[in-house]
This record gives structure tokens, sequence and C-alpha cells, in this order.
């Protein structure tokens, strides 16, 4: 599993939150901007 994060919408503290789920389960985390 890979979680993906438009990071335009997605507030910091969310953000945040995810980056340190994402370590703890061992999953690939990936944020992008400008997603077109």
């Amino acid at each position: 599993m890979q979680i993906w994060v438009d990071a335009d919408a997605c507030p910091a503290v969310i953000k945040d939150i995810l980056f340190r789920a994402a370590e703890r389960i061992q999953t690939p985390l990936t944020v992008r901007s400008q997603v077109m």
C-alpha cells in the first residue's frame, strides 16, 4: 500500500500526522503539489 497526498489541499497538521503514521506502519508516503 502507498499513501498519496495532495499537498496543496492538505493542512500542515494533517500532513504531519500522515508522516508519523506512515513511518510507524512502514508505508510509503508521497506528497505532491500541483497534481494535474
